[in-house]
């Protein structure tokens, strides 16, 4: 049987439009920009006090907005399916409680499970996830050694360096 771990934020959520809408609300960029993450945060950071704004913005996009993301086509399709194959699937995510420089205090790992709820992902189906089977960490070493104790067969994640740490299991196949 596989064991599956997916990492969530970019990699089960794509923030490309979400980022851009807060970043035009915040005043940090233009119509004109590309609703890219990787774009936009190049944009932020490369502004007087980008550093701050960016780490403001990834705050509202993670907490107060985080309706506001999609899910990464073929997602579902691929969940069902593994799923109705009878195995199993976990979400291991390296995610703090809270935004930073969120004065509201949005806690960031209950947002994050109202979007799976609402994407229809977190359910008590046979071809949804349980709550049991999300798993949201405050390290990144503390995601790894979740990893571990699941016994992973199969890890996919968006960040190469968190594939390419020493401790990562060995006997888990990496998939990026």
């Amino acid at each position: 049987m596989l064991r599956i771990g997916i990492d969530f934020d970019n990699t089960i959520a794509c923030y490309d439009q979400s980022f851009l809408d807060v970043a035009l609300m915040m005043g940090l960029v233009t119509e004109a920009t590309e609703p890219s993450k990787v774009n936009i945060k190049t944009q932020v950071m490369g502004r007087s006090g980008g550093d701050l704004d960016w780490q403001r913005l990834q705050g509202q996009v993670y907490g107060n907005h985080m309706l506001r993301a999609e899910m990464f086509p073929g997602f579902l399709e691929f969940l069902c399916l593994i799923r109705l194959r009878g195995q199993e699937v976990f979400i291991v995510s390296h995610k703090s409680e809270f935004g930073h420089f969120d004065e509201d205090l949005v806690p960031l790992r209950d947002q994050a499970l109202l979007w799976l709820q609402a994407g229809g992902i977190l359910n008590d189906s046979p071809l949804g996830l349980r709550r049991e089977n999300i798993f949201f960490e405050s390290t990144r070493m503390e995601k790894i050694d979740r990893i571990r104790d699941l016994a992973c067969t199969h890890f996919i994640d968006d960040l190469q360096e968190v594939l390419d740490e020493p401790q990562f299991p060995e006997g888990t196949r990496k998939i990026l």
